[in-house]
């Protein structure tokens, strides 16, 4: 078996997994992690078979037909690797595009909303604060001595 590049995508969406691809597979290799309950949206001419944390899909005729949505599932589609293999025995890596677990913009209303007073948020923007000694030597005109204040802030 010869390994490829990238050459097709295992989409996930929140609750269904489907193929995108140009080549016309004999068989589907799924890694995962986690908890996966799937129920298969393939023909009868499929076996589906879960175990170990793999996800193995055989098409059992010899046609030129892709069928492109595989199983539908509850859980956390937590995919790690998805091999496709044609019927001759090519290897074909292919791109997860996991879309169920992009967060950016997913929440309804304004996030400032979800806290219980605004002092909760104090991020700024900078993710690469460190921590630093603050020294301040004050000068008493009356005592004629030097006070000097330290503290601990982020930069």
């Amino acid at each position: 078996m010869s390994k490829k590049t990238y050459n097709g995508n295992l989409n996930i969406s929140k609750n269904a997994v489907s193929i995108e691809t140009d080549y016309i597979y004999q068989g589907i290799e799924i890694d995962y992690i986690g908890v996966l309950n799937i129920e298969t949206t393939l023909p009868s001419d499929y076996i589906v078979s879960k175990g170990n944390n793999k996800i193995i899909i055989i098409k059992l005729q010899h046609n030129n037909k892709n069928i492109i949505d595989l199983f539908t599932y509850t859980g956390k589609a937590i995919i790690s690797k998805c091999v496709l293999v044609t019927k001759e025995l090519e290897s074909y890596n292919l791109y997860i595009n996991n879309t169920a677990l992009e967060l950016y913009d997913a929440l309804e209303g304004n996030w400032e909303d979800y806290t219980r007073s605004w002092q909760d948020i104090s991020f700024d923007g900078n993710n690469k604060k460190y921590n630093y000694q603050y020294r301040k030597a004050n000068y008493d005109k009356d005592t004629k001595t030097y006070t000097t204040t330290k503290e601990i802030r982020n930069k």
